[in-house]
């Protein structure tokens, strides 16, 4: 067995029936789906969309616990020398089994490649993948800090081929939380990965979805997502890679717009894990800065047109 393909699904069938579309069913993939306690009055189980596949094993979970919790499982059952995660409503663009196939090989532990983006409900394209178009734009495999920045500013699972040995030598799991369960394993993965490859071709396409937990914005969710970061720069500042740490700036600023409250309780929260509040301050005010004057010069500019 070459790749273990992992996908957690909840309550989106027909996506995942177009996600396993993509995915060939031959002998050296064996693909992982694991059903997070879906609703029986929206999925039909007894055709559920792995059920028919020769290279498929289908989990079924009753705790809901989330995506994490539901590759935790799956990580259990991988066979594969190579991981590759998915998520049920995106896909694997065509072709993308023949560029990944000219990696099997390879010395590397991680293998990134670029992916596209667009609205699941038309196909147009979005621009999910931009954040990580940007990360390979600045890529430059001799440049020690450049290829830091890469791995530990790609915090997604998907786009890339992991070696099953490296997440088995160092027992990496994900974090079984609803929101951002992702960071810490790719923070891990990156961090024990010797040696990376960074392919040119697209492979994979991110979705947009209303309703998706992407677009989740609540107050309990922005706690979540900002402890993971807060966890996630403890790592690195352990393992002397405080200098990618990321920015906590962004969270205070939201947490403050919900009250002064809650701006306490993150501040707090950030002091539990002993928090560098003010990383990458200079960065983000420059970029503050610069939306600010360009959105008041784009008003004047406006204004003077009217009148």
């Amino acid at each position: 067995m070459t790749y273990s393909i992992i996908i957690p699904h909840y309550n989106t069938p027909q996506l995942l029936e177009r996600c396993l579309g993509s995915i060939p069913d031959c002998e050296d993939i064996q693909v992982i789906v694991v059903d997070d306690n879906s609703n029986s009055q929206i999925v039909d189980f007894s055709k559920f969309p792995s059920l028919n596949r020769s290279n498929t094993i289908t989990l079924f979970t009753k705790e809901g616990k989330g995506a994490g919790y539901a590759r935790n499982i799956a990580l259990q059952q991988a066979k594969g020398e190579w991981l590759l995660f998915a998520d049920a409503d995106d896909y694997f663009l065509p072709n993308a089994f023949n560029l990944i196939r000219k990696y099997k090989d390879s010395e590397a532990d991680i293998v990134y490649f670029h992916s596209k983006s667009c609205f699941s409900d038309t196909g147009l394209p979005a621009d999910r993948n931009i954040q990580h178009e940007q990360l390979f734009a600045q890529y430059d495999k001799n440049n020690t800090h450049s290829v830091k920045y890469l791995k530990y500013n790609y915090l997604e699972p998907w786009g890339k081929l992991i070696k099953r040995q490296l997440v088995v030598e160092h027992s990496i799991r994900f974090d079984e939380v609803m929101h951002a369960n992702d960071v810490m394993f790719s923070t891990k993965t990156a961090f024990y990965a010797d040696k990376i490859e960074v392919s040119d071709d697209p492979i994979y396409c991110i979705t947009v979805a209303p309703g998706s937990l992407v677009h989740i914005r609540s107050l309990e969710s922005r706690r979540q997502r900002y402890e993971v970061m807060l966890r996630t720069n403890l790592f690195l500042r352990e393992n002397g890679e405080k200098q990618y740490e990321h920015s906590i700036m962004y969270s205070l600023r939201i947490a403050a717009s919900y009250g002064i409250k809650p701006l306490w309780e993150f501040i707090q929260l950030g002091r539990k894990y002993n928090a560098r509040f003010f990383v990458g301050a200079s960065h983000w005010f420059k970029n503050a800065l610069f939306h600010l004057f360009h959105n008041e010069d784009k008003d004047k500019k406006k204004y003077l047109k009217n009148e």
